[in-house]
């Protein structure tokens, strides 16, 4: 790929740019607009010192020269066609990898009827009920990590198997609990048949297991797969609903806003002071104390 030139005035100028840490700077990326603002691993930054800018985002990187500014239109334009190459190869990869998921339905049913033991679900507070509609399983060997078996959760919609989420049993290290079925699949929003039901109000958690946790207690939720993965275009399938109530787990503020601005007016800013899930089934929490929590949710917009 290209390697870029910038002028330390352009990139001065850049919308959102402002200082992260001593000698590091950080701004809206002029070649894909990501920010460092949003998630962890997105972002334009700029080291004045080092005289180069990378963006973690779209892989734009170069060197900073002096002067009022100027772009190299050249090599930008040379960098920009190959970044729109690279995001069609990478729409194309996840079509295919999404039409093979959807041809492979009986894997979820072949997770689910070898699982012999099912007290890892019970012990999320989930009943027979809940894993049997939704065909939780488990793997010996989780496809995509075979160095571990795993709990298996299918992610449907409309019928559709959209991706199965690998819980590793023996992940390689804490925090990096979950795979994929096959690599390629794009992220998807668990429980997304609910925006079918025109559901006045939603939960929006991180994870499938606090969705299935909440909707289970009458409290009807979808799950994204990560605090910092949601979408812009998830936005317009909440549109049905009249308030959604962004309940993430504590240390994840800053991702529960960057999803609120996104939805907007619809949305209610929720503090729980422990995870969704483990307020019911750790520390005993009643859906009146629950519903206390949303009743407190500010307002966004």
């Amino acid at each position: 790929m290209a390697e870029l030139t910038l002028a330390a005035a352009d990139i001065e100028r850049l919308p959102n740019y402002k200082r992260k840490t001593a000698g590091e700077y950080s701004a809206a990326c002029p070649f894909c607009g990501a920010s460092a603002g949003g998630a962890k691993k997105d972002g334009f930054i700029f080291w004045p010192d080092r005289g180069n800018f990378f963006c973690r985002k779209c892989g734009a990187k170069g060197f900073v020269t002096d002067g009022d500014g100027s772009w190299n239109g050249g090599d930008r334009e040379e960098f920009l066609a190959e970044v729109a190459k690279r995001a069609e190869e990478e729409r194309n990869k996840k079509r295919a990898a999404v039409e093979v998921m959807a041809s492979q339905e009986d894997r979820a049913a072949m997770y689910h009827h070898q699982m012999r033991d099912r007290a890892y679900w019970h012990d999320q507070g989930l009943s027979d009920a809940t894993i049997d509609k939704h065909q939780l399983g488990y793997a010996e060997r989780c496809p995509t990590y075979q160095q571990s078996p795993s709990w298996t959760i299918p992610v449907w919609f409309r019928g559709k198997l959209l991706s199965i989420r690998h819980r590793l049993i023996k992940p390689p290290r804490p925090g990096d609990k979950y795979r994929p079925e096959m690599a390629g699949l794009p992220a998807v929003i668990f429980n997304g048949d609910l925006f079918d039901q025109e559901q006045p109000l939603l939960v929006l958690v991180e994870g499938e297991i606090k969705a299935l946790a909440l909707t289970q207690r009458g409290f009807p939720a979808v799950g994204i797969p990560g605090a910092a993965t949601f979408k812009e275009r998830w936005v317009p399938w909440f549109k049905k609903c009249l308030e959604v109530y962004v309940v993430f787990d504590p240390g994840a503020e800053a991702q529960a806003v960057r999803a609120a601005e996104m939805l907007g007016e619809q949305a209610r800013l929720c503090r729980c002071p422990v995870k969704p899930d483990d307020f019911f089934v750790m520390y005993g929490g009643t859906s009146g104390q629950f519903n206390a929590v949303l009743g407190e949710g500010r307002r966004w917009a």
